[in-house]
């Protein structure tokens, strides 16, 4: 199963790997149900359906066969937050390493400031180590984090001096 983890909205695309998949009619989320969409008789796509919490759950496929015996986990996992940066200003070269803070940030898969790709470092699960990169122009810039829970952003939080 592709991606393991995704956001407590839902709505995300996975897909299932197997064997005699062509007949698959359900697929549950713990106790929730959703529809596969047959791509052939070893792969199915279903969207995941919304969880009222975050954490880990059983996911079970059924086909005309019975119940897939396969032991899947998909990790519901709630949306980043940032709320602030240990530094707001910085040159245009960039170079600096500021502090990201928040929650929900131990899943980040990208960070970007003013747009561009930024290497960053998860110090827990409430900060971030980035390094910032350069910028072509000055002024205040977007930050943004990526998880698998989701999409942040600071709209200009950081100053390209």
């Amino acid at each position: 199963m592709s991606p393991t983890a995704g956001p407590t909205l839902g709505r995300n695309f996975i897909t299932i790997q197997g064997a005699q998949l062509a007949t698959a009619t359900q697929v549950l989320f713990g106790t929730v149900p959703a529809l596969p969409l047959i791509v052939s008789d070893q792969q199915i796509t279903v969207a995941a359906p919304p969880a009222i919490t975050p954490g880990p759950v059983h996911v079970t496929v059924t086909t005309a066969g019975g119940l897939a015996t396969e032991t899947l986990t998909y990790t519901y996992i709630d949306p980043p937050q940032l709320t602030g940066l240990s530094t707001t200003t910085g040159t245009s070269f960039g170079g600096n390493v500021i502090d990201l803070t928040g929650r929900n940030l131990a899943t980040v898969t990208k960070v970007t400031i003013n747009g561009i790709i930024a290497q960053y470092s998860i110090g827990s699960d409430t900060v971030l180590a980035v390094i910032v990169p350069p910028s072509p122009t000055t002024g205040p810039a977007d930050v943004t984090v990526t998880t698998a829970g989701g999409t942040t952003t600071l709209p200009g939080a950081y100053i390209y001096a």
